[in-house]
């Protein structure tokens, strides 16, 4: 989310300020949840599963399927009438974890009258080299075929990708993929050392504290001195960008909003921009440019 803001100049901050809702037990570890078995949806709903994004720009239909699957509730379904291209899905596995390491990857395809090829990589990426391991394809008719790729990590890892492609006319469904290091299954991946004691303290002596991360309610006056701080930290920057390390966390996004309402209020904002997803993209300039569907429909699923 991108708030542009008719400032004189764009200064950086000398301090860095850090608002925290909460700190835990110095034990915390960061942890990346996986995904790999397409149980979980996205934002989007069953359009899309959480954390697997595009990578190419296709017009085959991708979804979650209830009715055809190998385990669990959902299974990946790509299907296409006229050879659009291909459609390639990615999921990024962290690498602090996976240094120096074997993976293997195991997944299930089904397959039906496609006229093409399904298949899915591991694909690694160092400062060296890049190392892309893929199963093997499956085409026209076939029943739930399990698969596996396996690769050893080059050194300095950079990124890591497990991706399911479907290429052709036909239908394709992905389906109960794991992951295993060092032959050992895992479900989520540590991204990197827990916090020590003195990184707390120091976060604890560079942090303001948070009253809320919602909007206050129209009849009660509103006090935002709690972020003071970070009226400090625009300064007189003319671009003001607003994250966040989660997409559909509601928290970061209600927060987002509170602070675009001072941005406005405080600060002059008067131009806003928003990042977003390819198919909310695809949906809004459909209805910007041509009238199809409404303005609420286009942006069903709008991570911001």
């Amino acid at each position: 989310m991108n708030i542009p803001i008719d400032k004189q100049s764009c200064v950086s901050s000398p301090r860095l300020f850090i608002f925290l809702l909460f700190i835990s037990s110095i034990q915390t570890k960061a942890q990346q949840a996986l995904n790999l078995d397409f149980e979980k949806k996205s934002i989007e709903g069953i359009s899309r599963p959480w954390g697997w994004d595009f990578m190419t720009d296709s017009e085959t239909n991708v979804s979650l399927d209830s009715v055809v699957k190998s385990h669990g509730e959902y299974s990946l379904k790509m299907d296409a009438t006229l050879r659009t291209g291909e459609q390639v899905l990615a999921f990024t596995l962290e690498p602090y974890e996976l240094q120096h390491k074997t993976l293997v990857i195991e997944g299930w395809i089904k397959t039906s009258e496609l006229i093409g090829e399904a298949s899915y990589s591991l694909l690694c990426i160092s400062n060296k080299d890049t190392v892309e391991t893929t199963s093997k394809s499956i085409n026209n008719s076939t029943d739930w075929v399990r698969l596996s790729v396996n690769a050893k990590l080059p050194d300095k890892i950079t990124s890591i990708y497990l991706t399911v492609r479907h290429e052709g006319t036909g239908t394709a469904w992905f389906d109960n993929f794991s992951l295993l290091v060092n032959d050992k299954r895992k479900q989520e991946l540590e991204i990197s050392l827990p916090f020590t004691k003195k990184q707390l303290e120091w976060l604890n002596n560079n942090s303001y504290p948070l009253v809320s991360v919602d909007v206050s309610d129209s009849n009660t006056q509103s006090n935002d001195d709690d972020l003071n701080a970070f009226k400090s930290l625009v300064g007189n920057a003319r671009i003001i960008a607003l994250g966040e390390s989660t997409h559909g966390t509601s928290e970061f996004f209600r927060l987002k909003h509170r602070v675009l309402e001072y941005c406005i209020r405080n600060l002059g904002v008067r131009l806003f921009a928003i990042e977003d997803h390819q198919l909310v993209v695809k949906r809004v300039n459909q209805y910007v440019l041509g009238g199809k569907g409404t303005a609420r429909s286009s942006m069903y699923g709008m991570l911001g």
